[in-house]
C-alpha cells in the first residue's frame, strides 16, 4: 500500500513547476473515495488522546490515520513542546507512511488570537 518517497516525489502533484489544477486533477485521480473522505474529515488532538503511547503505535496511528485526515485541531493541555513533538511525528507519518504524502493541517489561530497554552507568555517572552 506504501509508496516509496522517490516515487511518491515523482508524482504530478508533487511538482511545483506545474499549474496547480493540473497538480489537483492528478492528486484527485489517484485517491479512493476513502482517501478523500479522510481529508474531508478533522480531529480534536485531545479525543483520542493524542501522546507518546499512540504515535509508537503503528496499529494505532494506522487505524487514525492510515487514509489521510484533513485538520486536527488543539489539545489545549499540552504545552508548546508536546505540541511540537506530536505535530512533527504525525506529519512525518502522513508524508511518509501513507499512500500519497498528504500533509494535516493544524489549526491553532482563530479570529480571537493564537489557540496554544501559555502563547501569551511565550509570544510575550
Amino acid at each position: 500500500m506504501l509508496m516509496a518517497w522517490s516515487s511518491l516525489r515523482a508524482q504530478p502533484y508533487t511538482n511545483p513547476a506545474l499549474p496547480i489544477p493540473q497538480r489537483v486533477r492528478d492528486l484527485l485521480s489517484q485517491m479512493t473515495t476513502e482517501e478523500k473522505v479522510a481529508q474531508l474529515r478533522s480531529t480534536w488532538s485531545a479525543f483520542p488522546r493524542i501522546n507518546d503511547a499512540v504515535l509508537t503505535d503503528p496499529h494505532r496511528m494506522d487505524s487514525l490515520f492510515g487514509q489521510g485526515i484533513g485538520m486536527i485541531n488543539p489539545d489545549f493541555d499540552n504545552t508548546l513542546e508536546q505540541s511540537i513533538h506530536y505535530r512533527n511525528t504525525i506529519q512525518d507519518y502522513l508524508r511518509t507512511r501513507t499512500r500519497l504524502g498528504i500533509p494535516a493541517i493544524f489549526l491553532d489561530e482563530a479570529h480571537h488570537g493564537l489557540l496554544a497554552m501559555q502563547s501569551d507568555v511565550i509570544c510575550a517572552g
